[in-house]
């Protein structure tokens, strides 16, 4: 019973190390040991980490938008919501909304989350607002790009509401 408890035990702890690295191979944007992981079957890419994130978020809060595309290739899961009900596609809007600027990095990865098929603009974080919600409140400098992501998600969402 001992010895049955011991290899239970040193399998969990090498799963919970291995995933606990990956999540700072994600945080830190270290791609090649991500790929490596992937390549070997090692899958982790929609594990979440204590925040129930995903490394899609991490990829997204450290903007390193290398590895964003890398894991949208990979198939990672676009909708997972962390423990505030923030999806990728939240981040994204909340982080562009804070730095924005022309060629941003975060409007480019709102544009890919946008254009990809299983996006699910009509999620809402523990706030109750959808991505929808945080462009249309708002007061974002560039009125043009405003309008053309409010036009994109009202154009997905199931229940747009005219302003």
């Amino acid at each position: 019973m001992k010895k049955i408890f011991f290899i239970f035990s040193t399998l969990y702890l090498n799963s919970f190390a291995m995933k606990f690295d990956f999540f700072e191979n994600a945080k830190n944007g270290n791609l090649e040991t991500i790929r490596f992981n992937l390549e070997n079957k090692i899958n982790l890419i929609n594990d979440t980490d204590k925040n129930s994130r995903t490394a899609l978020h991490w990829a997204i809060v450290r903007t390193n938008i290398i590895l964003f595309k890398y894991l949208i290739n990979q198939g990672i899961n676009i909708n997972v919501q962390d423990n505030e009900g923030l999806t990728p596609l939240h981040l994204a809007i909340r982080s562009c909304l804070k730095v924005y600027s022309g060629e941003s990095s975060y409007f480019k990865m709102i544009m890919i989350l946008l254009d990809n098929k299983d996006i699910n603009v009509n999620l809402k974080d523990k706030s109750e607002q959808t991505p929808l919600d945080l462009v249309r409140n708002s007061d974002w400098h560039n009125k043009a790009l405003k309008y053309l992501l409010i036009s994109k998600l009202e154009h997905l969402s199931e229940d747009p509401i005219k302003e």
